[in-house]
């Protein structure tokens, strides 16, 4: 009996040492497993399940989290933490959700403890696992731990554009094909179907690329890109569309070498043309030229002829002038002689020489 008391005794040591190498479970814990959320969504959560043993004591509940590429042995520090009869918190390493998650607050009877998120980010996607703290009935600190999950954000599609090469907005049947491209952003990658808009019925590719290689004015047309993908059963479209013009190479604008026969075959008609208008103007402006020369001669002779006559006047009356002015002096000299005459006859009149005047 002894013998087997020591043996009980051992493997129940054994046990406690075992749960603190390996923190397997005493009481069982468990966290829900493949869960699948949509960017925005309210409805994704996090609950870790556990039932203790009558002989143990409940310590306390942890989340905890990493990157998908990261270990859970490198001393992962918990996002969330469960108290009995206390308020459940967020750890300062998970206060990046903050106003983003609820937690749920437990008592000693709880069996679950859930973290909700009500705004799920691309952030979220990433391996979690419970941690179950309690004293074994032996009074042994014991940890136990459930096995890990992932949450899997999922983006519906969106945001489809449409790339046309070479980016024209007409082509004509001079180009050798029109391949058009087409893109989505979405998680899982989304997948894309091509349809004609006279024809939404017919699929004419299954991939995101389409080419025209026929490019001719029936082809041109709306060309329809509808992108998708599926999340948890439920299908998500998305579509977007291009017009390709096609048109008529008779109503293209020339080109360069059209063009330029054009402008030789009217040059040939239009040269003449300019020619004969410039020599017309330049006869008629000869011609006023010289009709202005002959009048401005003219004008010329007719104040050349009455400058002469100005001046054969303007003699005639200074010859005149002069004329009278001898006139009048040979009478003053006249009248001069012959008052002296009668003074020397008058022997009354006395002439002064001193004042010149007569005196009696």
């Amino acid at each position: 009996m002894m013998q087997i008391k020591y043996i009980v005794s051992y493997i129940c040591m054994l046990q406690v040492i075992y749960r603190h190498i390996t923190g397997t479970l005493a009481a069982k814990v468990s966290i829900n497993q493949n869960i699948t959320g949509l960017v925005g969504n309210k409805d994704t959560h996090l609950t870790c399940f556990f039932i203790k043993e009558k002989s143990e004591e409940f310590l306390s509940v942890e989340i905890i989290a990493k990157n998908i590429t990261e270990n859970f042995e490198d001393g992962k520090r918990p996002i969330a933490i469960f108290e009995p009869e206390r308020t459940a918190k967020l750890h300062p390493t998970g206060e990046y959700l903050l106003g983003r998650v609820t937690l749920t607050n437990i008592t000693y009877t709880s069996t679950n403890a859930t973290l909700n998120f009500h705004v799920l980010k691309g952030t979220d996607e990433k391996d979690y696992m419970c941690k179950y703290y309690y004293k074994d009935k032996l009074r042994a600190f014991s940890i136990a731990k459930s096995k890990d999950t992932r949450i899997l954000v999922k983006v519906p599609v969106s945001d489809v554009h449409i790339n046309s090469q070479p980016n024209q907005r007409q082509y004509d049947s001079k180009t050798d094909n029109i391949t058009l491209i087409c893109k989505a952003s979405g998680d899982p990658e989304p997948k894309y179907k091509w349809f004609k808009e006279n024809n939404i019925n017919t699929i004419i590719s299954g991939t995101n690329r389409y080419v025209i290689e026929d490019v001719t004015q029936n082809n041109g047309g709306s060309y329809i890109c509808e992108a998708y993908n599926s999340i948890n059963n439920v299908n998500y479209t998305q579509s977007n569309s291009v017009e390709i013009d096609i048109a008529d190479e008779r109503l293209l604008p020339a080109t360069k070498s059209e063009s330029l026969t054009i402008f030789t075959v009217h040059a040939s008609y239009v040269i003449p043309v300019i020619c004969a208008v410039v020599i017309v103007v330049i006869c008629f402006a000869v011609r006023k030229c010289s009709c202005k020369r002959e009048k401005r001669n003219e004008q010329d002779v007719s104040v050349i002829y009455s400058e002469i006559n100005k001046h054969t006047q303007l003699k005639y009356r200074m010859t005149k002038n002069q004329e009278t002015s001898l006139q009048h002096t040979y009478n003053v000299q006249k009248d001069t002689v012959d008052g002296a005459d009668k003074v020397s006859r008058d022997p009354t009149l006395k002439y002064n020489m001193i004042t010149g005047k007569l005196e009696v």
